[in-house]
C-alpha cells in the first residue's frame, strides 16, 4: 500500500510516500499499526492510507486511542496532538498533490 507521509510533505523530502507490505498488527476502525520495512523496531501508525506517527513498538493501546479520539492525560498529550495535526495536515496535502485517501 502507498501511504503519505505528511512530515516527509513538511520538510519538502523528494519522495513523501512509504511503501508499507503486509497486514495491520493492529485494526480498529480507519486507523491501524504496521511494521515498516526491514527495520527491526519500526512502526507506521496510520489513518487509513496517511501515515500519523512513527514509533519503536507497536502498541494496541494508541490505536484505540486514536480510534476513540481519547486524548492521554499526561506527558504524552503531546504526541497524541502533534499525530491528530498530522492527520489534519495529511488530508490537507493528499488534496494538493492529488493522493487518493483509501
Amino acid at each position: 500500500m502507498k501511504a503519505l507521509n505528511p512530515f516527509s510533505v513538511e520538510l519538502k523530502r523528494e519522495n513523501p510516500y512509504y511503501e508499507i507490505d503486509g497486514k495491520p498488527l493492529y485494526k480498529n476502525g480507519n486507523f491501524s499499526v504496521y511494521k515498516y520495512g526491514n527495520v527491526h523496531n519500526w512502526f507506521v501508525y496510520l489513518w487509513k492510507n496517511i501515515i500519523i506517527t512513527e514509533r519503536t513498538g507497536a502498541s494496541k493501546e494508541l490505536v484505540d486511542r486514536f480510534a476513540n479520539n481519547d486524548e492521554p492525560t499526561d506527558y504524552s498529550k503531546y504526541h497524541f496532538r502533534r499525530s491528530m495535526k498530522a492527520l489534519e495536515d495529511g488530508k490537507k496535502y493528499a488534496r494538493k498533490l492529488g493522493f487518493k485517501i483509501r
